[in-house]
């Protein structure tokens, strides 16, 4: 019985702990305008190119396997900064969403709630592709191509600039270049 209740206890802890890390802590944001101090830049061609699996072949087949296992390292830790980098501007995004979601304007709450889902799912892949790279880090030989997390970083920040364009009637050019 004992035994029961413990399991139980941990499968909530994990399950509050798992929704914590998905939603985010990121602070309060009501506005398009509040996005620049609170994000942080992403250089999308960059990051595709450190998980470009044709890059890494290249790589593997010009370097030494010691100087390429040096090599790869340095890029999945440069590729996890980038994950963390688009997990938290996700986040910000979500409480972006949140707060467009009261508004009285029908388009704004209905696209606030597709920036939502889109900030929850950005969140939910990059933690599993920060796991996966982590992986790859202690198992050289692992393989990780992400492109799951660009492609839907994309969708997000399409959706913030429309949210955006709505709130505003008129189109925000920065708010792309700021995510």
């Amino acid at each position: 019985m004992m035994t029961l209740i413990l399991l139980v206890l941990a499968t909530i802890g994990l399950l509050f702990f798992l929704v914590a890390a998905i939603r985010g802590r990121a602070a309060s944001v009501t506005s398009i305008a509040d996005l620049k101090d609170r994000t942080r830049a992403i250089d999308l061609a960059a990051f595709r190119n450190l998980i470009n699996p044709a890059e890494e072949q290249y790589l593997r087949e010009t370097l030494a396997p010691h100087d390429f296992n040096q090599v790869q390292r340095e890029r999945i830790r440069a590729a996890i900064a980038y994950v963390d980098a688009v997990a938290d501007n996700a986040a910000v995004l979500l409480r972006l969403g949140e707060a467009a979601r009261r508004s009285a304007n029908p388009q704004v709450a209905e696209l606030a709630l597709l920036l939502v889902n889109n900030a929850l799912r950005v969140r939910a892949y990059a933690i599993c592709t920060r796991t996966r790279f982590y992986a790859a880090l202690v198992l050289p030989g692992i393989h990780v191509y992400p492109p799951t997390v660009t492609r839907m970083y994309e969708q997000l920040t399409g959706s913030a600039s429309r949210l955006g364009y709505l709130q505003n009637s008129a189109p925000i050019q920065r708010t792309v270049p700021i995510l």
